[in-house]
């Protein structure tokens, strides 16, 4: 599968070079970057509660097909002597109603020169409904062992002078013994100028491990 992701998503890429004015119009390419006081992936600083560097590209066809590619900086020590985390994926997103969609895909998680190799996959389903959102990440593998799973909701609203509010609250099943835990994160988001400014405080329930505990983290981005 990860042979195939490699090689589908350049393809997407290079098929959306602009031929006409009608293909331009079918599809979209943008970009981001963002900077981090601490990378936090599910409630747990990736980090080592140091700074990030993040940002990626991505490719949405007016159907519904997308596909991206995303990085950052992450603590070698947790990832086997890697230092860099680079995401892959590529899925497809739909309505059932004006109100209710959906979105299915593949993501691909990679830590270049780890070794052994701390690489692994998901695939995804989610659902949102006006400012409610869940989604059910199933893990496909973390090197011949199966990973887990991990679902999330999400409520985001929207405040006046151009803030908003989200609640999130995430479930992780792992397949290791005394290996699950839940996270949580109440985010307060507003745009000044071309730029978008988040704080956010996460927290979880895992016991005596100091990258899990509660922090604020607050995070500069800017869409490319």
């Amino acid at each position: 599968m990860k042979k195939y992701l490699k090689i589908l998503l350049p393809v997407c890429l290079a098929a959306a070079a602009p031929v006409t004015m009608a293909a331009e119009k079918s599809f979209s390419l943008s970009g981001n970057v963002a900077l981090t006081s601490d990378y936090v992936f599910r409630g747990v600083s990736q980090s080592n509660e140091k700074m990030a560097i993040q940002g990626g590209f991505d490719y949405e066809h007016k159907k519904g097909l997308y596909g991206g590619i995303w990085s950052s900086n992450v603590s070698s020590a947790f990832y086997n002597g890697s230092g860099i985390e680079t995401d892959l994926y590529f899925g497809f997103k739909g309505k059932f109603s004006s109100n209710f969609e959906y979105d299915v895909g593949f993501i691909e998680y990679s830590y270049p020169g780890s070794s052994p190799s701390t690489d692994y996959d998901e695939v995804y389903f989610g659902v949102s409904y006006k400012s409610f959102s869940a989604k059910y990440y199933a893990g496909v593998d973390v090197g011949n062992d199966e990973l887990g799973d991990y679902f999330e909701v999400g409520y985001d609203l929207g405040l006046p002078k151009g803030f908003s509010v989200g609640f999130h609250v995430g479930d992780w099943d792992a397949v290791t013994a005394n290996g699950d835990y839940t996270d949580y994160k109440i985010s307060l988001a507003r745009k000044f100028g071309d730029f978008d400014f988040e704080i956010s405080y996460t927290d979880t329930d895992i016991k005596n491990d100091k990258l899990a505990e509660d922090r604020f983290v607050l995070t500069i981005s800017k869409s490319l």
